[in-house]
């Protein structure tokens, strides 16, 4: 998997939810073609930060989860997935982020849906923490400083970065 481009991962193992505005079936980048540089930048050398600036319902959501999902499968690390709230990140890993793991099997195998007891010696998962073999993803909602603090990630997303508060309190630009 790892020698796949990021974008090429979603077509050979990506499957949409019967309940996406795409209807589900397979991810198709000829769907959305501008996405595919994108999802490919995530793993340039020489690329610090990717800011998309779109219109709503483009798919850039969704080449996001992409994202996520190849470096879970084929580049392990740890990663930040932030939402504007708290609420909404559990809802995305309810809704999204769920769905996409029971559905790939290469993903299934990898990533605990629940509490794996411990005598399995797999990583305990949670709502807001994801654990897998060489990393994790943690969730958080971007109105609030837990989300940042304490985790040291490889790859840092934030979706709907309009509506996450540019200051925090006392903490300071999250962003910095």
């Amino acid at each position: 998997a790892a020698d796949l481009l990021v974008s090429d991962w979603p077509e050979a193992h990506r499957r949409l939810p019967e309940v996406s505005a795409a209807r589900g079936g397979r991810w198709r980048n000829e769907s959305a073609p501008y996405l595919r540089g994108i999802m490919d930048a995530t793993v340039e050398r020489d690329v610090r930060q990717i800011a998309i600036v779109k219109s709503a319902q483009v798919g850039a959501s969704e080449a996001l989860l992409n994202i996520v999902l190849y470096h879970v499968h084929a580049r392990p690390c740890p990663m930040l997935m932030v939402l504007p709230t708290a609420s909404a990140a559990g809802a995305w890993s309810k809704e999204r982020l769920a769905d996409a793991l029971r559905s790939i099997p290469e993903l299934r195998a990898l990533v605990s849906d629940k509490r794996a007891p411990a005598s399995e010696g797999r990583p305990e998962s949670t709502l807001s923490l994801k654990m897998f073999p060489a990393g994790f993803l943690r969730l958080g909602g971007g109105n609030s400083p837990n989300s940042y603090a304490r985790w040291s990630v490889r790859l840092a997303i934030a979706d709907d970065c309009d509506r996450i508060p540019r200051f925090i309190g006392a903490e300071g630009d999250a962003t910095q």
